[in-house]
């Protein structure tokens, strides 16, 4: 992928960089919905911990941008660490970051299957469309039993000389968010949505709701496997071979998927440059 993302950025150089700067205006509002992300995703974050005291939004902020830089370093999300060591500095113990990360995750997956059950079935386009969106929706459902019953397992056979509050963290991970979390799960990928829609719109392409929630969608369980740093390739792929899919030409499709990853990137710088 970083090859051949490499090798097409070489050959449409001239081209992608008079794209980029007709779409200065576009990258602007990306960039602002991408800060906006970061913070209503660090808000998301200290609403999953489960101690009263929590750092300020704009500390966890710049925590969760740090982190996002790291990532860049190395596979599978590194900066995750490093934000459980930032946290830990400010008087967040290890094991409840971890603890909120990990609900957060669930959350975030358990919205992802409601909105693609539902943007598959808005959709509709086939049978195997529709088949997929009630098979999605039928393992959203089935999410609410399935916690308990996985807290069930890891404390049944958890052995007995676990410390105290590891046992509790445990059984605090597979609680149900609350509804509270729920509505700010959803603004997150309303605003990944927005920023979709925008910017395909912006290129000309005819792009529909329920396909920019679904294209949110992918990119966000792609960014949770990070099989490369920062899941550089990934996005640009999926970036690229969606507007090819949707009529856009190749100078066109890769100019805006290197715009995502450029506003990405630049949204991130400015919050870690905020004094913690």
């Amino acid at each position: 992928l970083l090859a051949v993302t490499a090798t097409l950025v070489v050959v449409w150089w001239p081209e992608l960089t008079r794209i980029w700067r007709e779409h200065f205006m576009t990258f602007a509002f990306i960039t602002l919905m991408m800060i906006l992300s970061i913070f209503v995703q660090s808000q998301n974050f200290l609403s999953f911990l489960p101690s009263a005291k929590v750092p300020r939004l704009v500390d966890m902020a710049h925590t969760w941008a740090v982190g996002a830089l790291v990532n860049y370093l190395g596979p599978f999300q590194p900066g995750l660490a490093v934000r459980t060591a930032i946290l830990a500095k400010l008087g967040i113990p290890v094991g409840e970051s971890s603890v909120a990360t990990l609900r957060q995750v669930v959350a975030s997956m358990w919205m992802a299957l409601a909105l693609a059950s539902i943007s598959l079935m808005w959709i509709g386009s086939s049978v195997i469309v529709v088949v997929l969106a009630i098979g999605l929706l039928l393992l959203c459902a089935a999410i609410p039993k399935l916690l308990p019953a996985l807290r069930y397992l890891v404390l049944r056979f958890m052995p007995s000389k676990v410390p105290t509050n590891f046992r509790q963290s445990a059984q605090i991970a597979f609680e149900l968010p609350s509804a509270r979390a729920m509505v700010g799960i959803l603004v997150q990928y309303a605003l990944a949505t927005l920023v979709f829609f925008v910017g395909y719109r912006q290129f000309g392409v005819d792009i529909t709701v329920p396909a920019a929630i679904g294209l949110a969608c992918v990119v966000y369980a792609s960014s949770l496997v990070a099989l490369l740093p920062g899941n550089l390739g990934v996005l640009e792929a999926l970036c690229t071979g969606f507007g090819q899919a949707n009529g856009l030409a190749v100078e066109q499709a890769l100019a805006l998927a290197f715009l995502y990853r450029g506003a990405s990137l630049t949204s991130v710088l400015l919050i870690a440059a905020i004094p913690a």
